[in-house]
């Protein structure tokens, strides 16, 4: 996805042939920011932050843009013109960013594998099973997506009948923005529940 932006952005450098002063600091801020991010971060989450680099820096902006461009300080179009720039001014950074992009979406989910005991089952917004291990740590396992299982019962229906019990819990970690404490956090996502005998 990434790489068709970038094909859209240099096609766009050929069309597009006027300049604003304001656009160059504007690119130049979003840059900055760009190499600021650090290379580990998830595709998804690069995203945003990226999002936020073009959004924080064309903020003071947001009026002369609206004139001159006939568009707010967030959306599409924003990216495309700003990543125009970035292109004249950053293009290293722009080019580390696509490849970087491709090689993280070629990476599979790592799954994880924890055996313990069920002891609580929250049920807010989602469910959540809390998991204690052989040396007494306990985690959180939150029922997010389809979950694979071998049970002789209806999951959905009678997953409260897992309190108590010895289970495998397969899982992967992914970090989630948290409104209540304003930072990312990581949530353990369920893949799949066996029943330990």
């Amino acid at each position: 996805m990434k790489s068709k932006i970038l094909i859209s952005i240099l096609v766009t450098i050929s069309t597009l042939t006027f300049s604003q002063d304001y656009m160059d600091d504007i690119a130049l801020e979003t840059c900055e920011c760009l190499s600021a991010l650090p290379d580990t971060l998830a595709t998804e989450r690069f995203n945003m932050e990226l999002g936020l680099c073009m959004i924080t820096a064309a903020a003071p902006y947001s009026k002369r843009m609206k004139k001159d461009y006939k568009i707010d300080t967030q959306g599409e179009e924003l990216g495309r013109i700003i990543g125009v720039k970035m292109a004249t001014i950053c293009p290293e950074d722009l080019l580390n960013l696509v490849n970087k992009s491709n090689v993280s979406e070629d990476l599979e989910e790592s799954e994880n594998t924890i055996d313990g005991y069920v002891t609580k089952i929250d049920q807010d917004k989602f469910i959540v099973f809390s998991v204690k291990d052989e040396t007494g740590k306990t985690s959180k396992f939150y029922w997010l997506t389809f979950i694979e299982t071998d049970f002789n019962f209806e999951f959905t229906s009678q997953y409260r009948s897992l309190m108590g019990e010895n289970v495998q819990i397969t899982y992967t970690s992914q970090d989630f923005f948290d409104f209540r404490i304003e930072e990312y956090r990581t949530f353990n996502i369920i893949k799949e529940i066996q029943i330990l005998r």
